[in-house]
Order: structure tokens, then C-alpha cells, then sequence
């Protein structure tokens, strides 16, 4: 059993007066603490959903949980790296060839076989792959390119006389013959057959066929061949009556009885032509061919330049008249343009 004296109990009673004072006092405090915080408008009357006395979580405020960890600064990958327990060293490394690193053709393996570089082909190679495969024998006349060197050569006549005239072409000896036989009647009419060769001189040349002055009517029918229709220059005709003789004053009649060209510019016989002062006259007939001719004057066929009477000139030229004539005008001239004669 405790005893306590009265002095004991007068100190406990003091103290217990003392503790209810204090208390009163920290009741006092919290209920102006709980007043000053009942006046402030803190704005907030739910967090989440929740009202009144709330509990927050990490989630409710957009915070880590408290157990999230949270790792050092990365650490780099290292291929190199050896240590396994170390953040860089790199697991599953595969095993690299060593061209994966070096990019040299030479640590390739299974390399291909590569041909050797390519070379212009040689015709007279034979190895290597310069050498052109089947290649066809050649004759000489492929790299020569002569006549000579060809085979089964065509035999080439030299002559007429080795042809065969199977279109029956006029012969010299026909001609001859012809003239001779006919040369009987032809003289009935004062009138004779001639036969002009100008078959070795220029075809681009026009050559004066010249007849003396006489005041006789001169009657001439002019035919050049009929060569087919390949030739340059084929048959041109003409026959005609003309009359002149002496000086300018004196009258020139001309008539044209016939006259015909196979083509209008295939020109062969090329004007007709008299002397201004004696009253000579000249035919000009193109070199190249021969010419059948009947005339009643005696015609001269001049290749060079010819001074008649000492005044009256004809030359040989590239015009259907010739050249350079003096005192000599044309009575009538050939026309490429239709077949009519001037």
C-alpha cells in the first residue's frame, strides 16, 4: 500500500491543475488554427473523384510509384567490349568474315574466274581471243578488188565484127550497097544520097555541115538513126526547100516540108544557117552519130573553124548554131520544148 502525505497530494493536485491549463490552452490554439484554415478558399473540393478527407496516391498525381527504379545514365554500346557484366558490352555479337571490315575483293571467298580484258578482234589471229572465229575464205578479188583477179571471166568482144547482128543493124557494106544500087534514081532527080560518119566526135559539139552559093533551089531531107529508146540523142528528121544566095538584100525563101524528133530534147540536128554577104549556108548536126542525107547540093562536113568567100565564117560549138559564126544568121533553130523546128 503507498502512503502519500498531504504535501504530496497538494503537489499532485497542482500539477493536474497545471496539465488542464495546457490543454486548454492547445485546444484553444487548434480550434484558431482550424478557424484560420476554414477561411482560406483553397479551391479544391475533390482530387480524382475524391471528396472529404482524401488519400493520395503516386497515380492520382502523376508521380512514379514509389517503387519505380530508376537506372544510371545509358552507357554507350561497345563492340569491343568483353566484360559480360558490363551495360556496354554488346550480347549476340554475330562472327563477322573479315571483308565484312577490310571491303577487299581479296578476302572474298569463293571468289568468280574472271576472264582476262577484251581485245580487238585480228583477222590474221590465230589464238588468243583476237582470233575470229569462223571466218570465210576469202577470194583474192575481195581485198584486191581487180578485175584481173576474178574467175570464169566474161569474154569481152574487142570488135563489132564478133557480135551477132541479130537486130539486123545497117553494115557499111548495106549502105554501100544501098547507095549504089539507088544512086541511078536519085540522079533522075539532080538529087544525090550521102552518108555523114561523125560517129568519132563530140556529141556535146554541133559541126557545120557547109554547101556552096548557088542560086538554085536547095532541096535536103537530114535523118540521124533511130537507136531505141535508151539512147541520149534518137532520130530527128527534117527535109525542107531553101533558097538564098548574095548579100543582105537578097531574098531568103525557106520551106519546111517534114520535120520530127522522138523526144522534143533530144536535139540532133540543131539549125539551119546561111551567110549575110555570098549566100552560103550550113547545116549544124551534133557529133556522136552518123546522118543519112539526100540533097541536091554537095554537102562538106567541117570539124574546125571555116572561112567561106573569105567572109562568111562557121565554127563548131556547143549552141545548136555552133560557135562563134561571123556574118552568118540563123534562118531556123531547133526547140526543146515541143517538136517543132524554130
Amino acid at each position: 500500500m503507498i502512503t502519500v502525505t498531504n504535501n504530496g497530494v497538494q503537489q499532485i493536485n497542482a500539477a493536474l491543475l497545471a496539465l488542464d491549463r495546457e490543454i486548454r490552452n492547445v485546444n484553444n490554439g487548434i480550434a484558431k488554427i482550424q478557424k484560420l484554415v476554414d477561411g482560406i478558399d483553397l479551391g479544391v473540393v475533390s482530387v480524382n473523384d475524391k471528396t472529404g478527407k482524401v488519400e493520395l496516391t503516386a497515380e492520382d498525381v502523376g508521380a512514379l510509384p514509389s517503387d519505380t527504379h530508376i537506372p544510371t545514365d545509358p552507357v554507350q554500346s561497345n563492340w569491343a567490349e568483353t566484360d559480360t557484366s558490363s551495360l556496354a558490352y554488346i550480347e549476340n555479337k554475330p562472327n563477322l568474315a573479315t571483308v565484312a571490315t577490310s571491303g577487299s575483293y581479296g578476302d572474298l571467298s569463293n571468289k568468280p574466274t574472271i576472264p582476262a580484258a577484251q581485245v580487238n578482234s585480228d583477222w590474221n589471229a590465230t589464238s588468243g581471243v583476237a582470233r575470229i572465229l569462223n571466218k570465210p575464205s576469202l577470194a583474192t578479188v575481195a581485198t584486191s578488188g581487180s578485175y584481173n583477179d576474178l574467175s570464169n571471166k566474161p569474154t569481152i568482144p574487142t570488135a563489132t565484127s564478133q557480135l551477132t547482128n541479130d537486130s539486123d543493124f545497117a553494115t557499111n557494106s548495106a549502105i554501100t550497097n544501098a547507095i549504089n544500087t539507088n544512086n541511078t534514081n536519085f540522079k533522075s532527080f539532080n538529087k544525090q544520097f550521102y552518108l555523114l560518119d561523125l560517129t568519132s566526135l563530140d556529141s556535146n559539139t554541133f559541126y557545120p555541115v557547109t554547101f556552096e552559093t548557088t542560086d538554085l533551089e536547095h532541096d535536103c531531107e537530114i535523118h540521124s538513126p533511130n537507136l531505141g529508146g535508151g539512147a541520149p540523142y534518137n532520130q530527128n528528121r527534117i527535109h525542107f526547100l531553101l533558097t538564098t544566095q548574095g548579100w543582105s538584100d537578097t531574098g531568103t525563101s525557106y520551106t519546111e516540108i517534114s520535120y520530127h524528133k522522138y523526144q522534143v530534147d533530144e536535139v540532133t540536128i540543131g539549125s539551119i544557117v546561111r551567110g549575110e554577104l555570098q549566100g552560103s549556108t550550113a547545116v549544124f548536126l551534133r557529133g556522136g552519130l552518123f546522118y543519112r542525107m539526100i540533097s541536091n547540093l554537095l554537102p562538106t562536113l567541117r570539124t574546125t573553124t571555116v572561112t567561106m568567100y573569105n567572109d562568111e565564117t562557121y565554127a563548131p560549138g556547143n549552141s545548136f548554131s555552133g560557135g562563134a559564126n561571123i556574118n552568118v544568121s540563123v534562118i531556123k533553130m531547133a526547140n526543146t520544148t515541143s517538136s517543132t523546128f524554130g
